[in-house]
């Protein structure tokens, strides 16, 4: 997430986290550096996550001095992935497996999902997102035999996909989180209710940023399904789309 080498261990206190994890955690939440728990609560606190005692680790059951727990860890990584700065730490949490939309016709990888789609404040990393994720979408369909046309800057959907008589308009998604839910706009829905049986979501989660600030084209889970946005898969506040991800 930090982009940090990797960090040899050897000689290193059991249980402690180089301080080095922390400042570089600091300088992504544009904050200054103080000590492990102090810098992980102010990074917590400004993603508007809750902060809890026992994230401390003089408040775990080993009482140990000035190191920050491992449920503490989690928490700052959630509070990174809200601030738009990082991947979901639990991105390879899932369970893929190899299956196939039986309708649409294309295979896919699916996984089990976990968080939403965050609104990432970085405009450069969401670009990239954004755009890793349509190609994809219109990569897999044109593998598929389909004539797609970019539309993201003209249309409320990303692509126009045709084959023979057949149209089908391609909405594409892509998250950092596991992606049970994504952000869809007014305009997209308005265009999915009312071209009924020929809009596609596809949803790229897990994703994530290499060394280079790129995104990792191996790296997440795909699906790709027919969309009727019904209202009570809508959150009226955030307009989030729940994805109907199968579970196992």
């Amino acid at each position: 997430m930090l982009g940090l080498a990797p960090i040899d261990i050897t000689g290193i206190q059991r249980g402690t986290v180089p301080a080095g994890v922390f400042r570089a955690a600091a300088e992504r939440a544009g904050i200054g550096y103080r000590n492990r728990t102090e810098t992980t609560e102010e990074i917590i606190r400004l993603a508007g996550l809750p902060w809890h005692a026992h994230y401390d680790s003089r408040e775990s059951e080993s009482a140990g001095g000035g190191n920050v727990t491992v449920v503490g860890l989690r928490a700052l990584a959630d509070a990174l992935q809200v601030l738009g700065e990082g991947g979901d730490p639990a991105h390879n949490g899932g369970q893929p497996r190899g299956d196939k939309d039986p309708e649409v016709g294309i295979g896919v990888e699916r996984w089990v999902p976990g968080r939403g789609q965050n609104r990432m404040l970085d405009p450069v990393r969401r670009s990239k997102v954004e755009m890793a994720a349509q190609g994809w979408l219109m990569g897999t369909f044109e593998r598929d035999g389909w004539d797609v046309v970019d539309t993201h800057l003209t249309a409320p959907y990303d692509a126009l996909a045709r084959k023979g008589e057949e149209l089908l308009y391609l909405e594409a998604k892509g998250t950092t989180t596991r992606g049970e839910s994504v952000i869809v706009t007014r305009a997209e829905v308005a265009w999915a209710r009312s071209h009924p049986g020929q809009c596609i979501l596809g949803v790229w989660s897990g994703m994530i940023f290499d060394n280079e600030g790129e995104i990792n084209p191996d790296v997440g889970y795909y699906t790709v399904q027919y969309w009727n946005p019904e209202d009570e898969e809508l959150d009226p506040i955030s307009f989030d789309y729940r994805v109907d991800w199968p579970e196992d």
